[in-house]
């Protein structure tokens, strides 16, 4: 059976893991949720400039639009997410490499 500290491991590496992607494509989210709006309301969305785009008679062009420009952020949380998962590897592999030498020192007499 396993033991609580490697099952809260398991779940911190996990959920780490989970944070790291996450951050690195938030703005590519924003920018593909706001073409993907724009679309089904038969909008304009583009970095030329705001569009009006009327829902319910509320004007969502500048709100579309500042969704729109927030992919141009990935550039910056792109490569710093890919440092991260980096360094996640990294502590994923030393964690490996110590349950396997403990799992080894048990077994050896």
């Amino acid at each position: 059976m396993a033991s609580t500290s490697r099952i809260v491991t398991f779940w911190i590496m996990l959920w780490s893991l989970v944070l790291i992607v996450f951050f690195g494509i938030l703005p590519l989210l924003a920018t593909a949720a706001s073409g993907i709006i724009a679309d089904l309301l038969g909008c304009t969305v583009n970095e030329g400039g705001v569009y009006p785009c009327l829902w319910h008679g509320y004007d969502l062009g500048e709100t579309l639009s500042v969704l729109f420009m927030l992919g141009w952020f990935a550039f910056a949380t792109l490569p710093v997410a890919a440092c991260g998962l980096a360094l996640w590897l990294v502590v994923a592999a030393v964690l490996l490499a110590q349950r396997w030498w403990r799992s080894k020192k048990a077994v050896d007499p």
